[in-house]
């Protein structure tokens, strides 16, 4: 997750002339490769209703994630886990593939 809220993962244009998407992108995790096994899969697809777990690495602010963009519907948080190892969560069966934005508090 990003360190701030992000109201659509379709993506933004901050001049109305360029759309800037948000992707998957391996190997963007900070830690030890010993403990953090990154793959491939996934790299470059788009990360709007395609994710189906997420992990949080700030060591005070929680990330709570929606079903629809703009912070509404089912959400589900995840708390704080600064350090090395950011243990991934699987999202909830409601927003499993079927997440829009999220909100950092």
């Amino acid at each position: 997750m990003a360190d701030k809220d992000i109201p659509d993962y379709y993506g933004y244009s901050p001049n109305g002339a360029v759309l800037v998407r948000y992707v998957f992108r391996t190997k963007q995790v900070s830690g030890s490769p010993a403990v953090c096994v990154l793959t491939n899969e996934g790299d470059g697809q788009a990360v709007k209703n395609n994710a189906a777990s997420g992990s949080n690495g700030e060591c005070s602010a929680t990330y709570r994630v929606y079903f629809y963009s703009g912070y509404s519907g089912p959400s589900q948080a995840f708390l704080p886990t600064c350090g090395d190892y950011w243990p991934a969560d699987n999202l909830v069966s409601t927003l499993k593939n079927e997440n829009a934005s999220h909100d950092r508090y």
